[in-house]
């Protein structure tokens, strides 16, 4: 007989073997009943599994009347039904039409068992669930191995060891090669360097007088500034800004910004390695990236969006930042799937990587750094853009990262940025296209 929109007095009564136990009629409280057509709702309209991530479009309506809210999508094992206490991830602000389109990341799920998912609006009236189903992500690419041969490197300590291989990739020539060091020895640890302009790795290098053992080069740069963060002995240089859905001028994504973070590798103090996704000029690190998606309704900006998260407690001592991750945890955090806008317009680029670089079909020369489950770091690059190797895909890239036993791993800049210097002998493509100048370097150093 409660009627929505009128005002009811609450009051609680108890009786037993006839007699009165208890009233609260004198205390009572007031209540507006709300009528049903103004609590909200929310209905699935599509959904896309991949190996990468679960998409998820939905509506919601009725948010007129109920101010701010904020809905996303939780989930738990499947048969049950989850709520914001088990799995949750807040999604994007809500369109005009009270449309998302929301993506949980591989790595916010963690492995290919099936999950119950509902969404939910939590609004100034309560929390509210709207069954939805279940998923199971696609299984990912096995892992790429090869036959590797040691180099018999006499300047190097017991504690690097290097490794070049010949095998073919997919029926392809390649060329490539990785430096493997325990940071656990007390005479070897992991640098950055940013020169005062863009210089090559060889001189790079040469500059540290024998300390350096192994190099190669590091994150992005662009019009001799280096793009992203690197951090050595504490110190940070540059910034991990927020993301333009497109670099082409001509692309109306240009004029649109994303809330971004970016991949980044890196020691701590105790030489412990660790990959994470940061953002800001004073960086926090977080276990699960942003996941913008260009062309799709936007994330709170990234500072407000991640005070209300957990950054991880991370105090790296040499760190520096590229994309996109390869490996988190053993889970490829990204694939090629186009959402309905089309070419181009993926799930899962969410650092926003550039179309020369990021792409189902690009091959080129590929530089990375990885850590194995045991703490050793990996420093592998190959050849690319020539008949003897055409280099990789970022998926192929990520498994060789795991085939060498990596459980994080980054990309680092490519192209003709790629190289690797071992002591004084530069090992990748040494033509001039193959051996630019680059603004930041990654190696394994002489610990003084």
């Amino acid at each position: 007989g409660l009627a929505g929109g009128n005002i009811y007095n609450i009051g609680i009564k108890a009786e037993g073997d006839g007699q009165l136990l208890l009233s609260s009629q004198m205390s009572c409280a007031s209540y507006n009943m709300i009528s049903k057509s103004a609590v909200p709702s929310a209905e699935l309209e599509s959904s896309a599994v991949t190996t990468a991530c679960v998409a998820l479009g939905y509506r919601v309506r009725n948010t007129a009347s109920f101010g701010e809210f904020t809905c996303g999508i939780c989930w738990s094992a499947a048969g049950l039904k989850p709520t914001i206490e088990d799995c949750c991830l807040a999604g994007p602000e809500v369109s005009a039409t009270g449309t998302a389109l929301q993506v949980v990341p591989a790595v916010n799920i963690g492995d290919t068992a099936p999950r119950a998912y509902r969404i939910f609006v939590n609004s100034a009236l309560g929390i509210y669930y709207f069954d939805a189903g279940e998923f199971a992500l696609k299984s990912q690419s096995d892992a790429i191995t090869f036959n590797w041969t040691r180099l018999e490197e006499t300047s190097l300590p017991s504690a690097i060891e290097v490794y070049s291989t010949t095998d073919k990739v997919a029926g392809r020539n390649f060329k490539a090669w990785y430096a493997t060091a325990d940071l656990d020895d007390p005479g070897v640890e992991l640098r950055t360097n940013v020169p005062q302009s863009v210089t090559t790795i060889d001189a790079q290098a040469a500059s540290f007088g024998g300390d350096c053992y192994v190099m190669t080069n590091g994150g992005y740069f662009a019009s001799g500034q280096h793009t992203g963060i690197a951090i050595n002995d504490y110190v940070v240089t540059g910034r991990i800004n927020n993301a333009r859905g497109s670099i082409e001028p001509s692309d109306p994504e240009n004029n649109q910004v994303y809330p971004t973070t970016r991949g980044i590798f890196g020691v701590d103090k105790d030489g412990v390695p660790s990959a994470y996704w940061a953002t800001g000029a004073k960086p926090e690190y977080y276990n699960f990236p942003v996941p913008s998606v260009k062309g799709e309704q936007k994330y709170p900006m990234v500072v407000s969006q991640w005070k209300s998260a957990s950054p991880a407690y991370w105090e790296p001592k040499a760190a520096i930042s590229a994309g996109p991750l390869l490996l988190k945890d053993g889970v490829r955090p990204f694939d090629f799937t186009n959402t309905p806008r089309g070419d181009s317009y993926y799930y899962t680029n969410f650092e926003f990587i550039a179309g020369d670089i990021f792409g189902p079909d690009v091959l080129c020369d590929r530089t990375a750094v990885g850590c194995t489950e045991d703490g050793r770091v990996i420093l592998f690059i190959c050849d690319g853009r020539m008949s003897s190797s055409p280099g990789l895909t970022l998926e192929e890239l990520s498994m060789v990262m795991k085939g060498l036993g990596c459980r994080d791993a980054l990309n680092l800049d490519g192209g003709g940025s790629t190289g690797m210097m071992v002591g004084d002998k530069h090992y990748g493509d040494t033509t001039v296209d193959g051996n630019r100048p680059v603004m930041s370097t990654i190696g394994f150093f002489r610990k003084n």
